[in-house]
């Protein structure tokens, strides 16, 4: 093969190995700050009764 030709191949391999790090990350990024679809996000409300401190729990 041709030198020219090795350069060429490798140079486009390592293109597409750089870009699909990339979006690989960017999908990890994506998970990460929005969590996935399985995972509940509550809000919790604290009210003082009292010397007791009660709790309402909410799905959004």
């Amino acid at each position: 093969m041709n030198a020219k030709i090795k350069i060429i191949l490798c140079s486009v391999a390592a293109i597409a190995t750089s870009t699909m790090a990339v979006v690989l990350f960017q999908i990890v990024c994506v998970i990460y700050t929005f969590g996935t679809p399985q995972k509940e996000k509550f809000a919790i409300d604290y009210i003082k009764v009292g010397r007791a401190a009660v709790w309402l729990m909410q799905n959004q």
